[in-house]
């Protein structure tokens, strides 16, 4: 567009579109937002996606939702009869309608849905919409993790102790990309692979098809979708066998060496050996010493030092009882179980051939340091997190976990946390609804529901009743699995709210809709930035590009008028 002869300015920000947070410079003419592009000196700039180059479009649509909206007509009739009303008229109302839910069915009864950070700019106001909900005292936080990332943030929470760390592609050697097209969905990470090709790093690609990165991967492993996890522990089983592991981070650094139980797979304690022991602290033998020796979780180190402790063998130690308790090491464990899908027997399942298999095995471990990303490819599948966790122990064989050139917790800038966990009560968190089906999974950690069990406590009041329910930026009718029953719940819901950019399924269904201001009519603050190292520290206030047109309001302001309303203002400044 040519901007000669008209009032034009930039604006300085990034896109809140998904989790990336790409730098942007926007450009303002007549008033208007005309255009989005890389802003090259930006921490997280230098490349821009098509979704985020047309959101000046969501600006402008002529289907935005400009209004409050109020239903006047039962949630079953053809016709809404949707009435405009005043901000403090549907806000003064919210209020009333939640404090009385509240009051009769206690805070449980209502629900937040948000939409997913990867796909919408409610990432711009998360932390209060948390605050929020944690304050109303209400522990059901609705997201749609458990079809998306859980299995990659959370879930490896379980084998590495931290979300996935960043790649340090900058100094890696090699590259393993599993399950994940950057090239369509995260341009900034498919830039840095690129690059970091150009200099000579290798890449191996675990994807059904030749698209994207994985076209150009050194070694392309055309896994058959859902056979992931045996293809992790087949080149698991390579690694293993042929000594391609780095013993001295596996002893040091990983549970390798602690003791597995052979009568009943659970790890060996002190406490199995001595009255007097910690159920706490676990035990090991010591090759050095030929004997046993304690590992304390709390001191992350043995109970003495030096020690060398074994991997390998098979031991029996004497109980308090005098009984003899066989036990073999976590790595041998690891070595049997991997041995059951080596390469050869696994190909019927993979449709993977051995021969590549041992290939991309060799090409890893030759060419360290290694770092790593893996994403929906593997997550949408029903054994996703432990598919996921054979990728991570997989991973961890390799040593470079947390080293220059793997993938790196990185320091962050360090900012407070406003999302108001201090308010609920851990009684009240336990009564998540989900947790008592999946106590290790998303209601658990980080805290958050699935729709479909929401709709349940919707319609079979179980494990109890649900009665409202919040939405921003969440189309949960369309964004869960078998939307006509998510359709018969939002119609039996006492209330529903819904603020949103456009009328959506969802928000048909609510009592009241509300007019989203789309990131560019908003301000935000975040530190956010993925994928790069001096992203980590950066922290950025990204001002409004244009004023909010019509009446529409940024989530955060909605959620702060509320909070006043319901006697929450003093928590919320």
């Amino acid at each position: 567009m040519d901007d000669v002869g008209h009032a034009s300015h930039t604006v300085r920000g990034y896109c809140a579109l998904c989790t990336a947070h790409c730098a942007a410079i926007a450009t303002v003419t007549d008033g208007k937002v005309v255009r989005l592009e890389a802003d090259p000196d930006h921490p997280n700039g230098g490349v821009f996606c098509i979704k985020g180059k047309a959101a000046p479009e969501l600006v402008y649509h002529p289907d935005r939702l400009n209004f409050p909206l109020k239903r006047t007509r039962p949630k079953g009739d053809s016709d809404a009869g949707w009435k405009r009303v005043g901000w403090d008229e549907a806000l003064d109302d919210i209020a009333a309608r939640l404090k009385s839910i509240r009051d009769s069915y206690g805070p449980r009864a209502v629900a937040l849905a948000k939409g997913t950070s990867g796909g919408t700019s409610v990432s711009d106001a998360e932390r209060w919409l948390a605050r929020f909900l944690n304050r109303l005292g209400s522990p059901n936080w609705v997201s749609t993790t458990h079809v998306c990332n859980w299995h990659k943030d959370t879930g490896l929470t379980y084998t590495f102790g931290v979300e996935i760390p960043t790649p340090d592609l900058a100094r890696s050697k090699a590259f393993l990309l599993w399950g994940h097209n950057p090239s369509s969905t995260s341009l900034i990470l498919a830039h840095d692979i690129v690059a970091a090709r150009k200099r000579g790093m290798k890449i191996i690609a675990v994807d059904p098809r030749r698209v994207g990165i994985a076209g150009q991967a050194d070694v392309l492993l055309q896994v058959r979708p859902g056979a992931d996890g045996a293809l992790a522990l087949a080149l698991i089983d390579v690694v293993i066998t042929e000594n391609l592991y780095d013993e001295a981070f596996v002893r040091q650094w990983t549970n390798a060496p602690l003791l597995v139980r052979a009568d009943n797979g659970k790890a060996l304690t002190e406490s199995d050996l001595s009255q007097n022991g910690s159920p706490q602290r676990f035990v090991a033998w010591d090759e050095s010493a030929g004997a046993a020796v304690a590992y304390d979780p709390a001191a992350g180190d043995f109970e003495r030092q030096p020690v060398r402790p074994a991997i390998w063998g098979e031991y029996r130690l004497k109980a308090e009882d005098g009984s003899e308790i066989p036990c073999r090491p976590v790595f041998a464990e690891l070595a049997g179980l991997a041995a059951r899908y080596s390469p050869e027997t696994s190909a019927a399942i993979t449709h993977v051939p051995a021969g590549t298999v041992r290939q991309a095995a060799r090409l890893l471990a030759e060419n360290r340091p290694v770092s790593m990303y893996m994403y929906n490819g593997v997550g949408q599948h029903t054994n996703a997190t432990q598919a996921n966790r054979a990728i991570a122990v997989l991973y961890a064989l390799l040593g470079d976990f947390d080293q220059p050139g793997g993938n790196v917790v990185f320091p962050k800038a360090p900012l407070n946390a406003v999302s108001g966990k201090e308010f609920l009560p851990g009684k009240v968190a336990e009564q998540r609804i989900g947790r008592e089906r999946k106590p290790l999974g998303p209601p658990a950690k980080p805290g958050n529901c699935a729709a479909y069990d929401i709709f349940t406590a919707v319609l079979e009041q179980r494990p109890y009743p649900v009665k409202a329910l919040l939405n921003f930026g969440s189309n949960t009718v369309m964004s869960t699995g078998d939307s006509e029953r998510a359709r018969t719940a939002f119609r039996a819901l006492d209330f529903a709210v819904a603020a949103e950019l456009f009328m959506t399924p969802t928000a048909e269904l609510c009592d009241y809709v509300l007019p989203a201001a789309s990131f560019l009519e908003m301000g935000n603050l975040t530190s956010d930035f993925k994928h790069r190292p001096r992203g980590k520290l950066h922290v950025q206030y990204r001002p409004p590009v244009v004023a909010p047109l019509g009446e529409r309001r940024s989530d955060t302001w909605i959620i702060f008028e509320l909070a006043g309303r319901l006697g929450f203002g003093r928590d919320f400044w």
